[in-house]
């Protein structure tokens, strides 16, 4: 069964990150309206990175050939 993430609160950049410095001087550009749907393109982008992150965090904890090309030539 597939979890269902849809009501989760997105997860924001951390500190410091290039897309909160990019937010922030989008504040000092844009109009309320402009900014909104800005944000919400920021925060589908940074969603959507989550699972690039997540893969190179299992990569960087284990990147043996077994894990990742776990089927031989003749397997295949």
């Amino acid at each position: 069964m597939k979890y269902d993430d849809t009501d989760r609160e997105p997860e924001l950049p951390p500190e410091g990150h290039p897309l909160r410095k990019l937010a922030k001087r989008l504040t000092e550009l844009l109009d309320e309206d402009q900014w909104a749907e800005c944000e919400r393109l920021l925060l589908e982008g940074w969603m959507h990175d989550e699972l690039d992150r997540k893969m190179g965090q299992h990569w960087r904890e284990d990147s043996s050939l077994d894990v990742w090309f776990p089927f031989t030539a003749e397997e295949l």
